[in-house]
């Protein structure tokens, strides 16, 4: 059995899509490849960004997209946080509440819906 800790805040395992777990994103945040596009996800104390990048890592835009981020926590409860707009190129949810593994990212641009999963040995939350 392999087991996985911790490094930093979040290390994203078990996924079909590809993660860089060497490489941080541009702001910092840890960088899956969903399909043709890269989703970056980076945590502060009471808020989440997530921004979305074309197959060539190049930002895109956030207007006309929608999205929400499903968190799973410890509790077997499930809390979905819809994604807003933020400056140009990103999103921002607020993640003030404790205890969660898993993190979802849904986001629909008028092109595709960009979906992955990042999922947590321990939480950030956890670390306040």
């Amino acid at each position: 059995m392999v087991v996985s800790f911790c490094i930093g805040f979040c290390t994203p395992v078990c996924s079909q899509d590809k993660v860089y777990l060497d490489s941080l994103g541009p702001h910092n945040g840890q960088i899956k490849q969903a399909g043709n596009y890269f989703v970056e996800l980076l945590f502060s104390s009471q808020n989440t960004y997530v921004y979305l990048y074309d197959k060539h890592r190049i930002p895109l835009e956030n207007n006309a997209v929608t999205g929400k981020m499903i968190f799973k926590q410890y509790d077997s409860t499930t809390a979905i946080v819809e994604l807003k707009p933020f400056h140009t190129d990103a999103f921002v949810g607020k993640t003030d509440f404790p205890n969660y593994y898993s993190c979802t990212i849904i986001v629909d641009t008028k092109d595709a819906r960009i979906s992955t999963k990042f999922e947590f040995v321990e939480s950030i939350a956890d670390e306040n």
